[in-house]
């Protein structure tokens, strides 16, 4: 019998952090802030519900899981639920918009603008996109005989055989007009991007990048406007693809890291900034889910600094994301070993261990004596530090045919 190292295993540790909420991340644990994402649900419910707005403020320690518990519901809200006709095929609850706020805290309504339209344009694996999926539900809500739910309007709006169908001036361009409330110019490159026509030069547009040649005005059969890269032009772009949504088909803005917005420690101006924006949503858009994420060091400066009244808009909802106690630190760590495939017939033979190849006591240095708590990217540095010391040890692990391991070695 011969023996390999467990330094041949990738560590399933490595990733500790979540860059964004459309990332797919290792592993995920429901049972981690489960009354949080509960809470986000059901406001999400009472969305669909009333058609107003609803919002939930999330605050934790950094590290906490508040990007994680973004990218759950993401992949929540971007499924279709089981009972929706047509079950089975994609059409989603909503759509998802994952905003990081870095930026300039005086171009908030420009970040916004560029990251509302590319989550927009967000491809899922059918091909579709975020804004496709959206109108194919509008399609179904004026459908008067109900004969097409969404998922059939979706799959007539992706064939190409329908790209030239008179119904797109007779259904899309009414509709964009009279009850959306939207100007000309967003009609046109909407209608675009809808029937997959010049879609970089429309996707560009509507994200306000500056600098777009004549040819593509002509493409899109409108004017260049000198105020569309300004804020006001971008305010005015975010809540013109705000009324784009319904019903059956909401949206969701998570907000994420409020405190990059601060230049400095004491910067409350950012903070008052992002209020008023956080408002103004709220207040101009129906059928909109507003999330907002920030670090619990943060919070009190936060609600000093805004408007009362902002501040009501933004958390009717409040929820914090509290360190994980030893047990769900256990299960974090069991998820990450149990996802690495490469470990799995060497942990069948320590079926009573859990943790296995760590025990109870290596991960004892993790739980302070006052709290016994830890925040998630914590539990998984720690946990990846001790697994690559494991590395270094040299411990083994029995094969059975090595000519079976160096195969499967080469082809890893």
């Amino acid at each position: 019998m011969s023996t390999h190292s467990l330094a041949d295993i990738p560590n399933p540790f490595r990733q500790s952090i979540v860059k964004d909420a459309w990332e797919i991340p290792p592993v995920d644990v429901p049972e981690i802030h489960a009354q949080a994402y509960r809470t986000c649900c059901r406001a999400f419910e009472n969305v669909r519900s009333s058609h107003q707005c609803d919002s939930v403020l999330l605050h934790g320690g950094a590290g906490s899981g508040k990007t994680h518990l973004l990218r759950r519901l993401q992949r929540h809200l971007t499924s279709s639920p089981p009972e929706a006709p047509g079950s089975g095929e994609e059409i989603g609850r909503c759509v998802f918009l994952y905003c990081r706020l870095q930026t300039n805290p005086h171009k908030l309504w420009q970040h916004l603008r560029k990251t509302f339209v590319g989550d927009l344009l967000h491809r899922f694996p059918d091909g579709s996109t975020q804004l496709q999926r959206l109108v194919a539900c509008r399609f179904a809500e004026g459908d008067r005989k109900k004969r097409r739910p969404p998922p059939m309007w979706l799959r007539w709006m992706m064939n190409p055989a329908n790209r030239d169908h008179a119904g797109w001036a007779g259904i899309l361009l009414p509709w964009l007009n009279q009850e959306a409330r939207i100007g000309y110019s967003i009609q046109r490159v909407l209608y675009h991007l809808i029937t997959r026509r010049h879609v970089l030069e429309a996707g560009a547009w509507l994200k306000g990048e500056d600098s777009l040649p004549e040819e593509a005005f002509s493409l899109l059969g409108i004017a260049p406007a000198e105020d569309v890269q300004s804020e006001d032009g971008a305010r005015e772009v975010v809540l013109s693809l705000c009324r784009l949504a319904s019903p059956l088909m909401p949206v969701a803005f998570c907000f994420d890291q409020i405190e990059a917005l601060q230049t400095t420690r004491d910067d409350t101006e950012s903070l008052f900034l992002f209020g008023q924006m956080g408002a103004a949503l709220f207040n101009s858009a129906n059928n909109a889910l507003l999330i907002t994420c920030i670090q619990s060091s943060v919070i009190t400066q936060f609600q000093d600094a805004v408007r009362e009244a902002d501040y009501d808009r933004l958390a009717r909802h409040i929820e914090s994301l509290d360190p994980l106690e030893r047990e769900l630190a256990y299960r974090l760590i069991q998820s990450r070993l149990d996802s690495q495939k490469e470990l799995a017939g060497w942990r069948e033979d320590h079926p009573q261990e859990r943790l296995w190849p760590f025990t109870p006591s290596d991960l004892e240095p993790l739980f302070p004596a006052l709290s016994g708590m830890q925040s998630p990217r914590k539990i998984i540095g720690f946990a990846g530090g001790l697994f690559d010391r494991l590395n270094a040890g040299g411990m083994a692990m029995p094969v059975d045919d090595p000519s079976e391991f160096l195969r499967k070695e080469f082809e890893r």
